[in-house]
């Protein structure tokens, strides 16, 4: 995952650094449930990717990777947080 400037990630940055750990959550606010996928990760810099990936990375910092070691499928009642996400949106 490519990391810009001004993207908010810092503080995962910062977290993968000291861990080696991350977790990233995709949601499905309609369906309400999400995917989770979490594993080991590494900042790797620009200059350690090959050059394709540096071509799809153009602008970004450092990159994330992230070897994915469980995916987990979370299920609940998101209504609130889809009330916010569309109040935020308006």
């Amino acid at each position: 995952m490519p990391d810009y400037k001004g993207n908010g990630a810092f503080v995962a940055v910062g977290n993968i650094l000291e861990t080696g750990l991350a977790t990233v959550i995709v949601p499905d606010y309609s369906m309400q449930v999400a995917l989770s996928v979490r594993g080991q990760a590494r900042i790797l810099e620009l200059s350690d990717l090959t050059g394709d990936l540096q071509e799809k990375c153009v602008g970004a910092e450092r990159v994330i990777c992230l070897t994915v070691q469980e995916l987990r499928l979370q299920c609940g009642d998101w209504t609130l947080p889809l009330l916010h996400t569309q109040e935020a949106a308006a």
